[in-house]
């Protein structure tokens, strides 16, 4: 159908888009479950990490690499 409607697709991928989000405004929170989610994506035995975190850009810009 995409491609009679002439909508091209670079390759085929679901992507997790959550219905409700968490806002995440401090600093150290926001540290903590980034770590998580790394420390997560690290296991040789996940696959994909997935998250409903809403963090704003302003306070990830802030945060230690």
């Amino acid at each position: 159908a995409l491609k009679n409607a002439g909508v091209s697709t670079d390759g085929q991928r679901f992507t997790f888009i959550p219905d409700n989000t968490v806002a995440v405004r401090d600093g150290i929170v926001a540290r903590q479950v980034l770590r998580l989610c790394d420390a997560l994506e690290e296991d040789d035995d996940v696959q994909n990490v997935h998250s409903n975190l809403d963090i704003p850009y302003e306070l990830l810009a802030r945060l230690p690499a």
